[in-house]
């Protein structure tokens, strides 16, 4: 288990996919980023995220020494033909990326950093909206909030893996 305090779990605007990353980077190294420090104002530069969406947040893993490593397809349970489309989680390695769905933030990018098996829940740093005070939330309530963004990128989770900087 890691320290639950190292992770963010609030952001400024827009800035999810860039919060999902730094999470996703403390859960590699130990480390946090304050998103006051100048050192995020300039990772918030990077990706373009200062008026809107991290679109370029690719840029962002690259300077933390992370990248995505396994995709995860939307697997859609339907009950019928007027029904909401009902998404199951596959097991994957933990840390891994989400996208999510909340009526009052739309679109949503966490991370999952931890997975209790007892209880079937993950924690979640940044989905204050649905999660516990410490971050938890049983696999069944998430898998409610799960939606892929389009049918041109129709995945829901990626994992990642840290990469090793070469020396020049």
């Amino acid at each position: 288990m890691r320290d639950w305090e190292l992770y963010i779990n609030r952001q400024k605007g827009q800035q999810c996919q860039l919060i999902t990353a730094l999470n996703i980077w403390t859960y590699f190294t130990g480390k946090t980023m304050d998103i006051e420090s100048k050192a995020y104002e300039k990772l918030v530069d990077l990706v373009g995220a200062r008026y809107g969406t991290a679109i370029s947040v690719n840029r962002a893993h690259k300077k933390l020494g992370i990248e995505p490593h396994e995709y995860s397809y939307s697997t859609y349970l339907v009950a019928g033909p007027y029904s909401t489309p009902k998404t199951k989680i596959v097991k994957m390695p933990i840390p891994f990326e989400l996208l999510v769905w909340h009526k009052r933030t739309g679109y949503h990018s966490v991370a999952v950093v931890e997975y209790d098996e007892k209880t079937d829940a993950y924690r979640v740093p940044n989905f204050r909206e649905v999660t516990t005070s410490q971050g938890w939330i049983f696999a069944e309530d998430l898998e409610g909030h799960i939606k892929p963004l389009s049918s041109k990128e129709p995945w829901v989770a990626r994992t990642f893996r840290r990469v090793r900087k070469r020396r020049r």
